[in-house]
């Protein structure tokens, strides 16, 4: 019997390069999933900061408060953040754009975009638990656009590194952890979509097809070359 496709898991990760968080359901835009990278960490010059160079944003737990979160509303909700040893810091989404400090540059992988500085508050908060100054910014939508060499083509993105959904096979992640020399567990690859019912790597397959998840329709447009961040231990950072 042939083996059917299905989603698995959904996991959006609201602070780019911090804990995930799996979802029963999530709604789909152009530019990825609602509040998946809507949130990022930058240095004083706007780079965004990741797990490659900061291993400790492991330990950053961001949830959503409300469910109304994860629905549609895109301004309504709080964003919560905890870490080991520090106090729980509670940032809302802002209706009114003056409500954030300022409008900055956020610098990422060659493309840039608007991101709200949230304030001194985060900024102090962050900079604190990873031990090096650095701002808390929400992405503005439609402020970024990123190049696709591989489509000869120009799409909207928020916080991804390049393209707005990121799927792996369950079956993929399980052979390779038979394989490796020590065990790596499906969250450090901090995919969007897991999807079960497949045989191994048979989604590098999928290239240059389309794939239909529901109502949406999605271009499988490349393979992700990783980067050292699945061989982060995400339990110590």
């Amino acid at each position: 019997m042939a083996m059917v496709a299905f989603v698995r898991e959904i996991r959006i990760h609201p602070l780019k390069s911090c804990l995930g968080t799996d979802v029963p359901q999530a709604y789909l835009a152009n530019d990825g999933f609602i509040h998946d990278r809507d949130w990022l960490l930058v240095e004083p010059e706007g780079t965004f900061m990741s797990q490659r160079n900061f291993p400790r944003m492991a330990l950053i737990c961001p949830s959503l408060e409300q469910s109304q979160a994860l629905g549609m509303m895109r301004h309504g909700g709080v964003l919560v953040v905890n870490a080991p040893h520090m106090p729980n810091l509670r940032v809302r989404f802002y209706t009114v754009r003056d409500d954030y400090d300022v409008f900055r540059e956020v610098h990422i992988h060659g493309d840039t975009g608007l991101g709200y500085d949230v304030g001194s508050e985060a900024a102090d908060w962050f900079s604190e638990f990873l031990e090096t100054p650095c701002a808390l910014v929400r992405m503005v939508h439609h402020s970024r656009t990123h190049h696709s060499s591989v489509l000869q083509k120009s799409f909207e993105v928020r916080g991804q590194d390049g393209y707005p959904v990121h799927l792996l096979g369950v079956a993929s992640c399980d052979d390779l952890d038979r394989r490796a020399s020590r065990h790596t567990p499906h969250e450090n690859f901090r995919a969007n979509l897991m999807i079960a019912g497949t045989e191994p790597y048979e989604e590098d397959t999928w290239v240059g097809k389309r794939i239909r998840i529901g109502r949406a329709v999605m271009r499988v447009v490349k393979t992700n070359q990783r980067c050292p961040i699945p061989t982060v231990n995400q339990a110590n950072g």
